[in-house]
């Protein structure tokens, strides 16, 4: 009886043992296989994947953090993988925007799902640009900053995929990038419109012939949008000043002389007040002394 009960208890450690050896085999496989990315390198059609991975701003997290496949998914593709092996992955995964606002948020009560974001992440969602394309579009964070595998900032050449029809072609801008214009990262504002500010910060310095940029005493202190629209053309004409001055034009005499067809031949952009002695006199130097001590307007209008 001594020997059999001596047999039980050796069987009941040799279990435990066991029990605990291949419980620890099992979660230490589970562990590899859904929280290590390293298991991804077991298939050889992901080193290209795993290698981007690795140089990202996203490798101190898990592929799993982004990555939620669900079981029947995954047998799916296990299943693939074993019966007719692919040369390179056959699908682009897809990740709902939801997925990145675990990080990349700002707290915002619209997304009650995502959890508080440290200072070390961006404050995506105030900014003007993902303003405009996440929260108003409703744009997939991945179509603009997962173009290629793992490679997290957006090409240079991106905002072309879906603005077209938006071009800069003859205008003088063609070399410029988009985001020379639109502040994508403007935090506080409206929209992603070049304000005045935005135009000023490189016209301003500017010197073309005889033209100045807006000064403190210029006469238009709105946004330089309102007059120019430079994906439609580079110059403005008389069509465009008859926008908001047509019934100055029409009921002027003046305005109705051929050889004063083009607004900017006298009023000259950005300045628009006419000096007599700059914008007459160009054209008119013979009449210097006529009704000295006028201005021409006083009589012509």
């Amino acid at each position: 009886m001594f020997n059999r009960l001596k047999k039980r208890r050796l069987i009941i450690a040799v279990a435990a043992v066991a029990a605990v050896v291949f419980g620890w085999l099992g979660f230490s496989t589970y562990q590899y296989i859904q929280h290590d990315p390293s298991f991804c390198t077991s298939c050889h059609i992901m080193d290209d994947a795993y290698g981007r991975w690795s140089e990202s701003v996203h490798s101190v997290i898990d592929c799993h953090a982004c990555h939620t496949p669900n079981l029947k998914a995954n047998l799916r593709q296990l299943y693939t993988y074993w019966t007719d092996p692919p040369e390179k992955p056959r699908h682009a995964p897809e990740l709902e925007n939801t997925v990145c606002y675990k990080c990349h948020h700002t707290g915002d009560p619209e997304h009650p799902e995502a959890t508080p974001a440290g200072e070390q992440w961006r404050e995506v969602l105030a900014e003007a640009g993902h303003q405009e394309h996440v929260k108003v579009q409703r744009i997939q964070c991945i179509r603009c900053h997962s173009t290629s595998l793992h490679k997290f900032v957006p090409p240079t050449d991106i905002c072309k995929e879906c603005h077209t029809r938006l071009k800069l072609g003859d205008s003088g801008m063609s070399n410029h990038h988009c985001l020379s214009c639109h502040s994508f990262k403007a935090t506080g504002r409206e929209n992603l419109r070049p304000i005045r500010e935005d135009c000023l910060k490189c016209h301003e310095a500017m010197h073309v012939g005889t033209e100045t940029f807006p000064q403190s005493e210029a006469p238009m202190h709105w946004d330089c949008r309102q007059c120019h629209k430079p994906h439609d053309k580079q110059f403005l004409d008389v069509e465009d000043c008859k926008g908001c001055h047509a019934s100055q034009i029409e009921n002027s005499p003046i305005h109705g002389v051929a050889a004063h067809a083009t607004c900017t031949q006298c009023h000259k952009p950005h300045t628009w007040a006419i000096d007599p002695k700059t914008s007459c006199m160009g054209c008119h130097p013979d009449r210097e002394k006529h009704a000295m001590g006028n201005a021409c307007h006083m009589c012509h209008k």
